[in-house]
């Protein structure tokens, strides 16, 4: 697989125009290189908006399946999520949304006390200036509801 970002475009674009760039570079990646596949991705500007698609220069060899596999998910581990907590929580993944330039939220995925997942947020400018600087991924926090402070 051949990989390309393709003219990727963010000041003041629209989130999808550069899926629309990537998708671009990729049917002339495909076109310059019979025979080959390329893997497309992208995100809706939020944590649970994810898209993926397979490009390829050669039609499928059969038409396109469904196949509903949540029984195969079902059984795999999960980890229960709650919608609220008050107190410590351990940070396992953040990031940071930006609007026009400027930091507008952050969000974290943690773990409580309980083993527990929440997800929590940030609108303190200080903190996401820190998350871009600083390592956050297994540090201890306080959590107010849904709410983030650092400690």
């Amino acid at each position: 697989m051949a990989f390309g970002a393709g003219r990727l475009t963010f000041g003041g674009e629209h989130l999808n125009k550069y899926v629309r760039f990537s998708i671009a570079t990729r049917a002339e990646l495909l076109s310059e290189n019979s025979g080959s596949k390329g893997l497309i991705t992208a995100n809706g500007g939020h944590l649970y908006n994810r898209v993926h698609a397979i490009y390829s220069s050669e039609g499928p060899a059969q038409d396109f399946q469904h196949k509903n596999v949540q029984d195969t998910i079902d059984l795999l581990p999960a980890r229960e999520c709650i919608a609220g907590h008050t107190g410590k929580v351990t940070i396992e993944s953040y990031t940071v949304m930006y609007d026009q330039g400027a930091a507008a939220v952050g969000y974290f995925a943690c773990r409580t006390p309980d083993s527990t997942r929440i997800w929590a947020r940030t609108f303190d400018n200080g903190l996401m200036q820190s998350m871009g600087e600083e390592e956050f991924c297994g540090c201890s926090a306080m959590l107010s509801d849904t709410e983030i402070s650092a400690q």
